[in-house]
């Protein structure tokens, strides 16, 4: 996702009414990725983009419509990855699954301040509005793959919100790990790439296959 960078030290005092607006969201996801959480005032982003603190609020209520924006606009570019990574991907099912798994990874690499928002920082300010609504696309299609799978014969029968939230979970982990540069101590791993994310993969359906891998196959992922 292509996004215009704006030096700290720049500074302005008009700004066209959309241009400010993208400006305050870029400047926030900056502040995100430098401090690893978003811990800013938005006296503090009106400062850094040389405006005034009232012009701000022109285009957000408060902190928490600020957050939600940007959960809205992450889990927009999230939406485009999945379709990227599957159009890419072979048309099995379980192919279409995997893709995206490696979308989730690559949107957690290459856009950390999203992601600190959509799933690392929603508790970090009461009231909040839930980002499910943001949610709806991206979820949707991780749903569609899973029924897929199981009309298929690949995955085994059950509630598909129930297993998308069991899949969850690993991807999840090793995102936060890897953002954290704990990857390689705790999994061996240099980074979140195709292969680490295949292997990810095959052992996170596991329990979901009609036909799981071997106790010596499922040995030889940890060899």
């Amino acid at each position: 996702m292509t996004t215009t960078k704006i030096r700290v030290d720049e500074k302005r005092t008009t700004y066209h009414h959309n241009n400010l607006r993208d400006a305050v969201l870029e400047r926030a996801i900056e502040f995100i990725v430098q401090r690893d959480n978003p811990n800013f005032s938005m006296r503090e982003l009106a400062t850094s983009l040389g405006v005034t603190h009232a012009a701000v609020y022109r285009h957000f209520a408060d902190k928490n419509a600020l957050l939600d924006a940007l959960s809205k606009k992450g889990f927009e570019a999230l939406a485009r990855m999945q379709k990227t990574y599957q159009a890419k991907a072979a048309e099995e099912p379980i192919e279409q699954f995997h893709a995206l798994l490696f979308a989730y990874l690559q949107f957690a690499r290459e856009l950390p301040g999203y992601y600190a928002v959509m799933f690392r920082s929603r508790s970090v300010l009461e009231n909040v509005p839930t980002h499910e609504p943001h949610n709806a696309e991206s979820l949707k299609t991780l749903y569609d793959a899973i029924k897929a799978c199981q009309d298929s014969g690949v995955f085994i029968k059950g509630d598909v919100a129930r297993i998308a939230a069991y899949i969850a979970l690993a991807p999840h982990g090793l995102a936060c790990y890897a953002m954290q540069g704990n990857t390689s101590k705790l999994l061996g791993l240099s980074y979140i790439e195709d292969m680490p994310a295949r292997w990810l993969a095959e052992l996170i359906v596991q329990p979901l296959l009609a036909k799981p891998k071997s106790t010596t196959e499922m040995a030889a992922l940890f060899a």
